[in-house]
C-alpha cells in the first residue's frame, strides 16, 4: 500500500476482517479506527506502523495473525480482549514501548516471539512460556 502520508484510517463499519498487509509499513499512521464488527486481524496488517499511538482491539476479535502489530513501537499498553482465542507468532513483537500487557484469561497457547524485543514490559504479565520472548 502506498501510504506515505496516511495518518488516520477509519475502516468501514461493516468490515469483518482487517486483511493481511493492509497497512504494512505505513510509518506515519497514527490512528486506526477498527470497527466492532471485525473478528480477525490478518498477518502483518499493521506491521511497522511505527507512529501508531494506540493498539485498540475490538471486543469481538477472535484471531490476530502473525506479526499483525510487529514494530508498532509507540503504544505503552495493550489489552487483548477475552474473545481472542488465536494469537499469531510475533503478533506484538518489536512493540518496544509496551509496558503493560493484559492477555485473555482463557488463552491456551502463547506463540513464539509474541513479545520479541518488547524489553519495556514490566507490569501485568501473566505466567507465560519463555518461548513467547524468543525467536524461532
Amino acid at each position: 500500500m502506498n501510504c506515505t502520508t496516511l495518518k488516520t484510517a477509519v475502516l468501514p463499519s461493516n468490515l469483518t476482517s482487517v486483511p493481511a498487509n493492509m497497512f504494512y509499513g505505513c510509518k506515519v499512521l497514527e490512528e486506526a479506527d477498527i470497527p466492532e464488527t471485525v473478528v480477525s486481524i490478518g498477518a502483518d496488517a499493521f506491521r511497522n506502523c511505527t507512529a501508531l499511538s494506540e493498539i485498540s482491539i475490538p471486543s469481538g476479535v477472535t484471531s490476530i495473525g502473525n506479526n499483525a502489530f510487529y514494530g508498532c513501537a509507540t503504544p505503552t499498553s495493550l489489552v487483548v480482549p477475552d474473545s481472542v482465542t488465536s494469537l499469531g507468532s510475533g503478533a506484538f513483537g518489536g512493540c518496544k514501548g509496551l509496558v503493560t500487557v493484559t492477555l485473555p484469561k482463557d488463552i491456551s497457547t502463547i506463540p513464539s516471539s509474541l513479545f520479541l524485543n518488547c524489553t519495556a514490559i514490566t507490569e501485568n504479565i501473566i505466567a507465560i512460556t519463555p518461548t513467547a520472548y524468543t525467536k524461532t
